[in-house]
């Protein structure tokens, strides 16, 4: 991932013929130099992404949040490192560690079941093509209900 340091190295770059080089050479690069050391970098999560606030993450469970805030370098026993702060769909605030998250959701037995109704939606135009696949979907979601899981 190219950063906001590297821009700016490279626009230096770009400027080596001009009259203003020396100087703006110099003084680009003290300012990238200067991001580099004072810019903190965000928790990663699960799948290895930078947590950023306004993301959705997927806990384990598979439930999704909504960042509110990313706290970095608290010190306390629950949270010794990273503490991303987000929200639920019904506004539950939580405090949750980087390492429990992901941008990608979870697949589980009721949402496969839910992608082969949507699929037979769009593929079955005229009505009794999907009659076998919606009885599966009927099938998994009772096999998901019996795990708890939707």
């Amino acid at each position: 991932m190219k950063t906001i340091s590297d821009s700016l190295r490279e626009f230096t770059g770009e400027y080596k013929y001009c009259s203003l080089w020396p100087t703006l050479d110099d003084g680009l690069h003290a300012i990238a130099d200067r991001i580099d050391a004072e810019m903190a970098e965000l928790p990663r999560g699960k799948n290895g992404e930078p947590i950023h606030v306004g993301d959705t993450v997927y806990g384990e469970d598979g439930r999704a949040w909504r960042v509110r805030g990313v706290t970095i370098g608290e010190k306390s026993q629950a949270h010794p490192d990273h503490v991303i702060r987000a929200t639920s769909d019904a506004g539950v605030w939580r405090y949750l560690k980087p390492e429990w998250l992901t941008h990608e959701r979870p697949d589980s037995w009721g949402r496969i079941a839910d992608e082969l109704d949507a699929w037979c939606d769009r593929a079955d135009a005229g009505g009794r093509a999907c009659d076998e696949p919606r009885s599966f979907a009927v099938r998994i979601r009772r096999l998901a209900g019996g795990e708890g899981e939707r």
